[in-house]
This record gives structure tokens, sequence and C-alpha cells, in this order.
């Protein structure tokens, strides 16, 4: 296969699959049931913002899939197809997982939904960590790379994960120790973030967990007022979004460059992404 073929091929596969992730949501998870008894757990976030949430996903991504064909005299032909070819791979892979796991999560099958998508967390780590999209200089292409492919899906898979997860094991408010336990496994949504965080400068998965851990806060609220998760939502929300936005505005800047020189100059090998 010419070079020419295989660049044409990622293209019409990119876009065949993001066609599908969206009908996927729009069949099978926006504006549908999922507050019935089996989705309510102590995970379970307001509808409304987590609605708001994947359409954003879903239209920032349309910007990456409208960037294949957009001539920017800032980017080489190369960069584009590099894009294309490292980045695109992984975002068809999340595409069709995407909807496989919203498939399954609407016909209550939580053990296969869930297995999806610790393969798709794979998948997003994969491209985090091999090639660095989150060390692209340029604004605009981080808003259209990074943050659509990689910040705001690797951030819904997280909160997925655990509301699939305790929808598995029916955590359902009906005994104390399920409740318990997720009162201590919601403060995993304020260590993964501030890790990317403080280790990268990745407010970008700063914000978008910090607003889904306050789509959490807001769901617990409305639902079961009486408790702690609520609670501790809103102070991992507030305490995520903080940090973010010291990162982003350069407050903390030099603290965590210090951080990125000890892990080897990352945004010199991000290969033509920046």
């Amino acid at each position: 296969m010419s070079s020419e073929s295989r660049t044409y091929s990622f293209k019409i596969f990119s876009i065949l699959t993001y066609a599908l992730s969206i009908y996927g949501e729009v069949r099978y998870f926006l504006f549908r049931t999922h507050h019935s008894r089996s989705y309510l757990t102590p995970f379970t976030g307001n509808s409304t913002l987590d609605y708001i949430y994947v359409i954003a996903t879903l239209l920032l991504q349309l910007l990456f899939v409208v960037q294949y064909f957009s001539q920017d005299g800032t980017v080489s032909a190369r960069e584009q197809k590099n894009v294309l070819e490292q980045v695109g791979y992984h975002f068809s892979i999340y595409n069709v997982l995407n909807f496989i796991w919203v498939y399954l999560f609407k016909h209550k099958r939580f053990l296969f939904a869930e297995i999806v998508l610790f393969v798709n967390l794979f998948n997003l780590l994969s491209l985090y960590f091999i090639h660095k999209t989150y060390a692209i200089k340029d604004l605009g292409r981080w808003f259209t790379i990074h943050l659509s492919t990689v910040a705001l899906p690797l951030s819904w898979i997280q909160y997925a994960i655990f509301w699939n997860g305790a929808a598995l094991f029916h955590s359902h408010y009906v005994s104390l120790l399920p409740r318990l336990l997720a009162n201590l496994l919601i403060w995993e949504f304020l260590l993964v973030p501030a890790f990317f965080i403080v280790v990268f400068a990745d407010y970008g998965v700063g914000f978008s967990s910090s607003y889904l851990t306050l789509s959490i806060a807001v769901g617990q609220l409305l639902t079961k007022v009486i408790g702690l998760q609520w609670i501790f939502g809103f102070v991992i929300a507030g305490t995520i979004f903080l940090l973010s936005l010291l990162v982003s505005t350069g407050v903390l800047a030099g603290k965590v460059a210090n951080n990125n020189n000890v892990l080897g100059s990352d945004r010199e090998q991000a290969p033509l992404l920046t």
C-alpha cells in the first residue's frame, strides 16, 4: 500500500468510526433513561452535566476530524500525516470501543462493558505516554488534538469505569458497606488527575476531571442528600479545578517544568506534534 493510500485509509476509517461513536451516543446514551435503579450508584453523576460533557467532546472531536482536510500554513503536510497516523489510530480505536460500551451499558451488560472500558483506558494511556500529546505547544492544536482525543476521553473513561463498576457490583445505596467503599474510592478522582497535572502540567485532564467530579457531586446531592459522597465530590472538584487553574495560568509553571525536565524533556520527544 502506498503512502497516499495509507493516509487516505486512515482518514476514511477515522471518519467512519467517529460517525459510529456519534450514532452510539445518540442512540444508546444521550437523553436515555440511565438513571433507573440499575444505574443509580454512588458514582452516578447529574444527567444534564453528563450530556453537556459528551456533546462538547463530540464537537471538539469534530474539529480534530476537520483538521485532516484543513490547509494551515503553520503545519506541514508531514506533520498532518504524523498526527493522522499516530493519533488517528488511537482515536479510531477509542470510537469503536466507545460505541461497544454505550451499547453494552444501555443493555445492562455491565461486566463486558467494564472490560471494554479497561481496554479503552489502555488505548488512551498508550496514546498519552507514547505520543505525548500533552506536550503540544500551540494552543489551537492542543485543543484540537490533545483535549479532544486524549484529555476529555481519558477523564470520561475514568468516570465511566467507576459508574459502570458500581452498577456491576449492585452498589445501589442498599447497604452501608458499598457506600463506605465509595466514600474511599471517590478520592481516586483527586489522586489521578493531580498526578497528570503535577507531573505533566496537563490541566486539560484536570479541568475535565473536575467537571465530571462536579457532576457526581451534583448527582449525589440530588439523589442522596444525607451522605458524604456529594460533600467529597464538591471538595475534590474544587481542589482539582484550583490546581488546574494555577498550572494553566503559570502560577505553578516553574515547579511543573522541573518535573518535566526530570522526566526527560517530553516536549522534545513528542514526534512532530508540537
